[in-house]
């Protein structure tokens, strides 16, 4: 099934030390973090972690299914990328976007994906702090998308054309 096609609201929230992994946790001096956003924009942007806090933040209950690996429902929060895109001026001759992990994974998702309600750079979990393993300091979580779109340990947003 397409995560776009699943109405998880009635699902039981999957506890955090349950969440489904994949990848390599990073580990991070959260004093020096930064997230930068860059290429087709334009103010590129380099956002410590207080940053992204302190931006306008949104909460969802989100179905991520990583497809014949598991299924998991979860009460995310964080920063609406769209904003971000915005805060950065998204050039016009932008189509899409890469996301960069801290362990080289990387995804692309369109600008009309990216910009979508229910894209966001999440920071907690279950109301917990984001774990390493699920991506600390910040990750994507990206309704109506796959798992293998929810870049973990995102470093850099590269604005593409």
């Amino acid at each position: 099934m397409h995560p776009s096609t699943v109405d998880n609201s009635t699902l039981p929230i999957t506890p955090v030390e349950a969440l489904g992994r994949t990848g390599r946790p990073q580990e991070y001096d959260i004093d020096v973090y930064r997230l930068v956003v860059e290429g087709l924009v334009d103010s590129p942007l380099s956002l410590s972690y207080e940053d992204l806090l302190s931006r306008s933040q949104v909460t969802e209950t989100v179905l991520l299914i990583c497809s014949g690996v598991f299924w998991n429902n979860a009460t995310w929060t964080g920063t609406p990328l769209g904003l971000i895109l915005e805060e950065a001026g998204v050039s016009p001759e932008a189509s899409g976007i890469r996301l960069v992990a801290g362990d080289g994974y990387a995804q692309t998702l369109s600008l009309e994906d990216a910009m979508a309600e229910g894209v966001f750079l999440a920071y907690e979990v279950n109301g917990e702090t984001l774990p390493s393993k699920d991506g600390y300091p910040i990750r994507l979580v990206a309704r109506h998308q796959y798992g293998s779109k929810w870049v973990k340990w995102v470093e850099r947003i590269e604005v593409t054309g």
